[in-house]
């Protein structure tokens, strides 16, 4: 190591070098963000157990394993799946224990799933009143199912239905839609998706597609002023790498389409301006994934795997009236989240978050 920094600094002398500077660079980047080999030392797996499950099929639990039988039992792997399975809302306590003879016991503890419960929302005299049901373990295939009904004093009768595959034809992709229809307007989404599904996974990527019409109304001091109609079309598709063992980095691109009309309502004449907007940018994760078995109140409520973690997000991005957007702009975000334990069973949790725009005078 010694002897590369030599080298690297003697580069740095001739700007002739430039290149080779870079290409050491990029190695040692490489080296340092590169996961390291691990060597599992365990027995060999010879068979899985399933026990606990008594609503959710052994077929869902063993999809969500991070093992398989003829491997070599790494302890790493096993604490990964027992938080992985701890992550789904139907799934309580998580065990996963090495017996003899090459036997793996996966003990879980199964959730009540289902809710109905009544929706009231609004002013006293605009009330909206209504009822959802649930339930996010559909047949014990870890699928969700929400239907709501509800009638607004103002918008009227309102339906509307999601459900949710998080691993489509057992693979680990998922897929998420949504309908509604109600007395003026409705909303359509469809949504396809492959998330890191584990620490050591690579890539992530995802496509969604939704369209909706709703009516808008402009009070003044209680009085209706104007109502108009927003159709509005949106796409978005995004792409994100993961590099690293102990520190991740994750960089990403995303490409995000929006087509909103407006017209006026009957007996109305405004209405805003129709905008399109299409934007592309790229972003960064810097991320330490540590994760602490805890409560968030001392002796109250469940035990929780607690990301403990800090991480840095960084994003750019423009829209620009040469690919079809209606205004010309780049923009840029920026979220810190330090995170420590300043005592035991004691953490200190910080989001810090901050964006802006840029129009091309003035931020």
């Amino acid at each position: 190591m010694r002897k590369a920094l030599i080298t690297l600094a003697s580069m740095l002398q001739s700007r002739a070098n430039t290149r080779q500077f870079i290409v050491w660079l990029c190695v040692i980047n490489y080296w340092m963000v590169s996961p390291l080999p691990t060597q599992a030392t365990g027995p060999l797996i010879k068979r899985i157990d399933i026990i606990g499950n008594a609503r959710t099929t052994p077929q869902i639990i063993r999809r969500e394993l991070l093992f398989s039988e003829g491997e070599p039992v790494d302890s790493t792997t096993l604490a990964e799946t027992a938080r992985n399975l701890r992550r789904l809302s139907y799934i309580g306590e998580v065990d996963i224990r090495v017996l003899e003879d090459g036997v793996v016991a996966v003990a879980i503890e199964d959730l009540y799933s289902r809710a109905l419960a009544p929706v009231i929302a609004g002013h006293i005299d605009e009330l909206t009143l209504g009822m959802t049901a649930l339930d996010y373990n559909l047949l014990g295939r870890g699928q969700s199912l929400r239907i709501t009904a509800e009638n607004s004093a103002i918008s009227g009768f309102w339906t509307d239905l999601y459900f949710a595959e998080p691993r489509l034809g057992s693979t680990r992709h998922a897929l998420t839609t949504q309908v509604g229809l109600g007395t003026e307007g409705y909303a359509y989404s469809l949504a396809l998706a492959r998330p890191f599904a584990t620490l050591a996974d690579h890539q992530a990527y995802g496509l969604s597609l939704a369209t909706a019409e709703s009516l808008h109304r402009l009070y003044d001091r209680g009085a209706l002023q104007h109502a108009y109609n927003d159709a509005l079309d949106v796409g978005r598709l995004w792409l994100a790498r993961s590099y690293g063992y102990n520190i991740k980095l994750r960089p990403s691109l995303h490409l995000n389409l929006t087509r909103r009309r407006f017209a006026p309502a009957a007996d109305h004449t405004y209405a805003p301006t129709n905008r399109n907007r299409i934007t592309l940018s790229t972003g960064l994760l810097i991320w330490r994934p540590t994760y602490r078995r805890d409560r968030y109140i001392h002796n109250l409520g469940t035990v929780e795997d607690m990301q403990t973690g800090s991480w840095l997000s960084l994003r750019w991005g423009f829209a620009h009236s040469a690919l079809g957007s209606d205004r010309t702009f780049s923009f840029y975000q920026i979220q810190l989240a330090p995170r420590w334990e300043p005592h035991r069973h004691s953490y200190v949790l910080v989001n810090l978050f901050a964006n802006t725009r840029f129009d091309g005078r003035s931020f």
